[in-house]
């Protein structure tokens, strides 16, 4: 496994209250421009699940993410965070030193409990934003008959993203005025946007509609700044 050069795990295999499994890969993680994903599911929340079950319920220390950021300065870490809908049980998972790189949220369909209010959408951009701003170059948000929420406040709170990518209810005012910054050069480093609006069969027309003035008024803007621009209809 010499040419190994991305590792994708569950959080919880390598999470261990300690930071010693994390620690353990090093020499593998030290290779260069190597790339770990974590994924982060909703039954193995650290401090939530019951860890005498065997998976889950542990937490990678910060001081074991300290090392590995003076260790591996250039390693990419991708964190996806699967059906964790409370904002203060993906906090679980975070810590300051973590060299996070790419985050991707997805709340999939749930039949079962109440929808959260966008407050916590809000929350999580806030707190990635604060801790790893400077660091971050990717952020994918998968809503599923969510809340709204404002797609404006993710270029203004970090304005050094690259790749923008969104599934999810919307408003046309808030697109335009995101769209309207970007095009001020606001997003300097920004190198794709991938919208798909989730719309309701009553509003299919104008949401066909919006979309296709928006693609028309922004389509040279970004083909200008030479960023990939996608908006569409999403289709489930």
């Amino acid at each position: 496994m010499r040419n190994l050069r991305m590792l994708a795990l569950e959080y919880s295999y390598i999470a261990d209250s300690t930071g010693a499994a994390l620690i353990s890969l090093l020499t593998v993680l030290r290779r260069p421009h190597f790339r770990l994903q974590l994924i982060c599911r909703e039954d193995q929340i650290p401090g939530r699940t019951d860890a005498s079950l065997g998976v889950g319920g542990h937490h990678i220390p910060d001081t074991a993410w300290r090392r590995v950021n003076i260790a591996c300065p250039d390693l990419y870490l991708l964190m996806a965070f699967f059906r964790i809908r409370d904002y203060d049980n993906i906090r679980r998972f975070l810590t300051p030193s973590i060299p996070l790189r790419e985050t991707h949220l997805q709340f999939g369909i749930d039949l079962f409990k109440q929808q959260r209010q966008d407050s916590d959408l809000s929350c999580f951009i806030r707190h990635i934003a604060w801790r790893y701003g400077d660091t971050l170059v990717t952020l994918s948000i998968h809503q599923w008959r969510g809340a709204i929420f404002q797609l404006q406040d993710i270029v203004e709170l970090i304005p050094g993203l690259v790749r923008l990518l969104y599934i999810g209810l919307v408003e046309e005012d808030d697109l335009r005025s995101l769209f309207n910054l970007i095009a001020c050069g606001v997003v300097r480093k920004l190198k794709q946007v991938n919208i798909q609006v989730q719309d309701e069969e009553s509003k299919r027309e104008f949401w066909s509609d919006s979309v296709r003035k928006l693609n028309e008024e922004f389509k040279d803007i970004m083909s200008l700044f030479d960023i990939e621009f996608c908006l569409k209809i999403y289709k489930s």
